[in-house]
């Protein structure tokens, strides 16, 4: 017992060196474990700080990709309605088309219709008109024979007094008495001869009137517009500014070239003793100007073919369609009468069979009014017409663009009193115009003819 104990004490120490290790050694694991552990913990806070971020990122992918998704939605359902209101205005046009189809062909047969129904009227006008061109043939050929005797009877009548003088001379046997009956004789002879012929002149020409409206308006005109050729001539040596016939010698001498023009063309504006030629003329660039005004371009085929312009005043343009517009400016006791209608009818007929590509469509403008007749055959020939519309105030002075003899631009105005007046055309493209005003004229870099022929 005592060895045990005397044992145990000698290897104390060593037990306790070994107990002090293992605690140690405990001790470090501990402390190492509890490093582990802190370590573990702080990965472990880490991985949960990131997995929290991660999954708050994917929350709000998922949020975003589920919008994204509820936008697509949207789109597609709004596509789809697009889809299906697209489809149904589709069957909607296809059926309004079917409809639309459907209406051309009646439309096509009623115009099929319409045209041989025109076909029709239109050769029951030509015989209409052949019949009444063979009965004015044979009026014609009545009046050339009947028209010499009422010629005679009318001269007869006229001398008559002469006959009766005579006769009171011619008796008994004084020579100088009969000598004077036998003069007075040969003096009504001859007389009658000349009336026979006057009157059988008028005749003819007051009939020919009838036949064709044209003559009286050419009969109406100045001289210098009847013989051109020879006016054209005489012109040549003019030196006299015609704007001078409007006004007085004081006027002239004390106003400016500016003051003289604009007073005179005023004076021309207002004066009631323009010739009929100048009448129509202004009358025609009038409509004219309320055509230019919409959009047309318009030839002033009247005043510059003159006598050979066939009717046709105005020719009138506006994409495919052209008007052939005739312009009557009378005095209010006259009436348009149907061989005015006729006569606009035939030219448009005319101008027809040379512009078949262009719709083509007749129009008579007045400030009087058409007879009844006149009316009717209007209509029947699908001719429009315009009544009583009056003359306005419109730019008159022509503003053209030209070249000298020596090639240089030159830019020139002409009144209407002036001379080539009529023959200028007025180009808009080229930069030409119809000017209100002298002012207006000289403003934009125009000038008054050197000579006011040209």
């Amino acid at each position: 017992m005592e060895n045990v104990i005397g044992l145990l004490w000698l290897i104390s120490p060593l037990i306790v060196v070994v107990l002090f290790v293992l605690l140690f050694v405990q001790s470090y694991k501990k402390s190492k474990l509890e490093r582990v552990i802190r370590s573990n913990e702080a990965e472990i806070r880490s991985l949960n700080y990131r997995f929290e971020a991660l999954k708050k990122s994917t929350n709000n992918e998922i949020a975003e990709l589920r919008n994204k998704n509820m936008l697509q939605r949207q789109k597609m359902d709004k596509m789809q309605e697009r889809v299906v209101s697209i489809i149904h205005e589709k069957e909607g046009e296809v059926t309004s088309l079917r409809h639309n189809i459907k209406q051309e062909q009646l439309l096509t047969k009623e115009t099929e219709n319409e045209i041989k129904n025109l076909k029709k009227k239109k050769e029951a006008l030509e015989r209409k008109l052949n019949k009444r061109n063979e009965a004015y043939r044979r009026i014609l050929k009545s009046k050339e024979e009947a028209l010499p005797y009422v010629a005679s009877l009318a001269a007869d009548y006229l001398t008559y007094d002469l006959e009766v003088w005579q006769k009171g001379l011619s008796w008994g046997e004084d020579k100088k008495r009969l000598k004077k009956a036998e003069d007075i004789r040969v003096l009504r002879s001859q007389s009658k001869e000349m009336i026979e012929k006057l009157k059988e002149s008028e005749y003819k020409l007051r009939y020919a009137m009838e036949i064709y409206p044209e003559i009286e308006e050419i009969l109406e005109l100045e001289g210098v517009n009847i013989k051109e050729e020879q006016s054209d001539k005489l012109i040549q040596h003019e030196e006299i500014d015609r704007t001078k016939h409007y006004l007085s010698d004081s006027e002239w001498n004390s106003l400016s070239e500016t003051e003289r023009s604009q007073l005179a063309l005023d004076r021309y504006v207002e004066s009631h003793r323009k010739s009929n030629w100048q009448i129509g003329r202004d009358y025609e660039l009038f409509v004219g100007r309320l055509y230019e005004n919409k959009g047309w371009n318009v030839e002033y085929y009247g005043s510059s073919m003159k006598l050979q312009d066939m009717g046709r005043d105005l020719i009138a343009r506006k994409g495919e369609r052209t008007e052939i517009i005739q312009c009557k400016y009378w005095g209010k006791d006259k009436l348009i009468h149907e061989k005015h209608i006729f006569q606009l009818y035939g030219t448009t007929i005319m101008y027809k069979m040379t512009h078949s590509k262009e719709i083509i469509v007749p129009r008579f403008v007045t400030n009087i009014t058409l007879s009844d007749t006149a009316r009717e055959v209007a209509q029947y020939l699908d001719i429009n017409y315009q009544e009583e519309l009056e003359m306005g105030q419109f730019p008159r002075i022509k503003c053209n663009i030209g070249r000298d003899e020596y090639g240089a631009v030159t830019k020139i105005y002409h009144l209407p009193m002036d001379q080539q007046y009529d023959n200028v055309i007025i180009e808009p493209d080229k930069g030409e115009f119809f000017a209100m005003t002298v002012l207006e004229a000289e403003n934009a870099g125009f000038r008054r003819a050197y000579k006011w022929y040209g």
